[in-house]
């Protein structure tokens, strides 16, 4: 695959992660404006249940996926057909265990069984979608994303404007992971051909057992992001909820920032840490600089002008938002190095030791919220959500100097 290649796929992703990313927060703020916080809370807590219960379904396959498309592309449909019936068992599993768990969380059921169903539809056509990777096809990702965010935000919109409330809205999510899945499928079998249906007990076994470490990373992922909203969910109200999701989407619509500068680099990081110890060195060390001055330019105006920020975009009734995103804000100058020194320990092959980074992290946030949460409900969250990325930029900072140091190159910032 010639340089040219690999930088066009790369621009076309990165260009699609930061139009979807910032069309979604817009809708989002626009959902949350006319659901309420209370009805926003609700949906915060079963986006996050999804993300969770979306783990079994998905177990890790995609990756693995990608890779066997990759090293044997002769045979794409076997290989898709394989994971489509797997994922289809593991996520009517998945579907029922998200059911009952909202109902022991006091969720609506019937918007449950919908975002049930969304989940399903939406696990299942990322490795539809994301399978093209393995053909180096990242067109064919990003036109997917694009449509599939269309038809998100155009019929979000629509519903909301015509008074709709959250059962409505929980079926935008089904249409819009729908046409992924659909198109997904119909682009795979005009370019590779049918999926075949076919697994055996072995085939199924193996791919599960080579699953394991991917579904495992995203589990940790999951919590490490997430555990907040699960406590918040349990102990505190779905207003209070909202409150602080709302905050927290400001903060996260300025996470594409880091994403994009490090999609660039991460490619060249990596092939200086195979070849030249040096330029790696260098190139850390310039980037974690234009990252720490980054994460300071976007805390200080988010911290500054946060009343103002929650006052235009949410409007009346998320005021106890303000507080809780000045205290999220300086979560921005942590993230953005955090993003720069994961990836930097995976490009010099340490990917347990990033792994074991997010490891901590979700332990710390499981322990501290478990304290905190039910005692100062927001505003603990927040303060943890922070204390825990600066735990995590301590660890990885550390581990990433210990083995610089061990290779020869420390590094001295």
């Amino acid at each position: 695959m010639s340089s040219s290649r690999v930088l066009r796929n790369s621009l076309t992703l990165i260009t699609t992660r930061i139009v979807t990313k910032l069309a979604t927060t817009l809708v989002i703020i626009f959902v949350a404006r006319r659901l309420g916080s209370a009805e926003f809370g609700t949906l915060s807590s079963l986006l996050a249940f999804q993300a969770l219960f979306a783990l079994i379904e998905e177990f890790g396959l995609t990756v693995p996926l990608i890779r066997a498309i990759a090293q044997h592309a002769d045979a794409p449909g076997a290989l898709l057909g394989r994971i489509v019936l797997l994922k289809t068992v593991l996520g009517i599993v998945a579907a029922v265990l998200f059911v009952v768990a909202s109902a022991l969380f006091h969720l609506p059921e019937s918007v449950a069984i919908v975002f049930a169903i969304s989940m399903f539809l939406e696990t299942m056509a990322t490795s539809v979608t994301r399978s093209f990777e393995g053909f180096e096809r990242m067109e064919y990702v990003a036109i997917i994303t694009v449509i599939e965010r269309s038809v998100f935000c155009a019929a979000g919109i629509a519903v909301l404007l015509n008074g709709g409330g959250l059962t409505e809205l929980s079926w935008v999510f089904v249409a819009s992971n729908l046409t992924a899945l659909l198109m997904g499928f119909w682009l795979f079998v005009r370019f590779a051909g049918r999926p075949r249906l076919i697994i055996t007990k072995a085939d199924a076994k193996r791919l599960l057992v080579e699953a394991i470490p991917f579904a495992l990373a995203a589990l940790l992922s999951v919590l490490y992001n997430k555990v907040d909203i699960f406590f918040l969910t349990t102990y505190a109200s779905a207003q209070e909820t909202g409150w602080y999701n709302a905050a927290m989407r400001i903060v996260e619509a300025q996470m594409f920032i880091p994403m994009a500068i490090v999609a660039s680099v991460f490619p060249v990081m990596s092939r200086h840490a195979r070849t030249e110890l040096a330029a790696f060195h260098r190139l850390y060390h310039r980037s974690l600089r234009i990252m720490v001055g980054l994460g300071i330019l976007t805390m200080v105006p988010t911290y500054l002008a946060s009343s103002l920020i929650i006052r235009v975009l949410f409007g009346p009734g998320y005021e106890q938002s303000t507080a809780l995103l000045q205290t999220l804000s300086i979560m921005l100058f942590f993230f953005f190095s955090n993003f720069l020194l994961g990836n930097a320990l995976i490009a010099l092959g340490r990917e347990r030791l990033s792994t074991l980074t997010i490891a901590v992290g979700a332990g710390f946030s499981i322990v501290l919220n478990a304290v905190v949460v039910p005692r100062y409900g927001a505003g603990g969250a927040a303060v943890v959500r922070l204390v825990v990325e600066a735990i995590s930029f301590g660890v990885q900072f550390a581990l990433l100097q210990v083995t610089l140091r061990r290779l020869g190159n420390a590094v001295h910032v």
